[in-house]
C-alpha cells in the first residue's frame, strides 16, 4: 500500500505532536533540579564572561586615554615649536675667476647686543685698538715683533668677506664643534665662522703658525 506525501506529512506531525506532548510550555511549570556539578560549571562561564567583557572595556578605554595624551602633547609640541626652534644661520658663497665671496642667509641679526672679544692671547701680544661700529666690533692685538691679529665681531644682515683663491687655499675644519672656513697665504692666515648668528672673523700676520690660529679660535667669548 502506497502512501502520498500528504499522509506522511500528517503521519509524522502526529507522532512528533505525541513525543512532547507533556513538555511544559512555560519556565514556571519546569519541575527539574540541575545537578550542583552542571550548576558551578555555568558560574564559572558566567563569571568568565563577565571578566572578559570587562577587560575588553578596560583595555578599550586605556588605548583611548592614550591616544588622547598622544594627541595633546602633539597639539602642545606644535603650538610650542616656534618658541624652542633653534635658529639658523649659514654660510653661502660666490665664487670668482680669483676670488670666493662669503656671505650669510638665515636668522641673520642686524645689531650687535652682545660682545666678544679673544679671551687668551698669544704671549707678547696687547690689545692696541678698539672700535665699535654699528655693524662690526673691532680688536687689534700686536706684539713687539710687529706681528699682528686682528678679531672683528660683525653682524650677519649685511655682512660678506671675499678671499683671494689663487694665491691662498680655503677649506672647512671643525674645531669645537664649530665649522670654521679657514684661508691660507703666503701673507695671512684667517678664519670666518657663525657664532650666536654672529659672523667672527680672525686675521694673523706675521710669522704665526695654524696651532696658534686655532688656539685663538677656541678663546673667543663674551665680553
Amino acid at each position: 500500500m502506497s502512501m502520498c506525501r500528504a499522509e506522511l506529512e500528517n503521519a509524522f506531525r502526529e507522532t512528533v505532536t505525541k513525543e512532547f506532548a507533556f513538555i511544559p510550555l512555560n519556565e514556571e511549570d519546569i519541575d527539574y533540579t540541575f545537578s550542583s556539578f552542571f550548576e558551578k560549571r555555568m558560574e564559572n562561564l558566567i563569571r568568565a564572561q563577565k571578566k572578559a567583557y570587562y577587560s575588553f572595556t578596560n583595555t578599550a578605554l586605556k588605548k583611548v586615554a592614550v591616544i588622547c595624551a598622544a594627541l595633546i602633547t602633539l597639539l602642545l609640541a606644535a603650538c610650542s615649536v616656534e618658541q624652542v626652534r633653534k635658529p639658523i644661520v649659514n654660510f653661502f658663497t660666490e665664487i670668482f675667476d680669483d676670488s670666493i665671496r662669503y656671505f650669510v642667509k638665515g636668522d641673520t641679526v642686524n645689531s650687535i647686543t652682545e660682545e666678544y672679544s679673544i679671551k687668551a692671547l698669544p704671549e707678547g701680544f696687547d690689545l692696541v685698538n678698539y672700535s665699535k661700529g654699528a655693524n662690526e666690533l673691532f680688536y687689534e692685538y700686536k706684539n713687539n715683533l710687529g706681528e699682528q691679529i686682528f678679531f672683528t665681531q660683525m653682524i650677519t644682515s649685511s655682512s660678506d668677506i671675499s678671499f683671494d683663491n689663487e694665491h691662498g687655499k680655503i677649506y672647512t675644519k671643525q674645531i669645537n664643534g664649530k665649522a670654521i672656513e679657514i684661508y691660507e697665504s703666503p701673507y695671512s692666515k684667517q678664519a670666518i665662522w657663525i657664532e650666536n648668528r654672529y659672523m667672527m672673523h680672525i686675521v694673523c700676520y706675521g710669522n704665526i703658525e695654524m696651532n696658534t690660529l686655532e688656539f685663538l679660535i677656541k678663546s673667543v667669548g663674551l665680553n
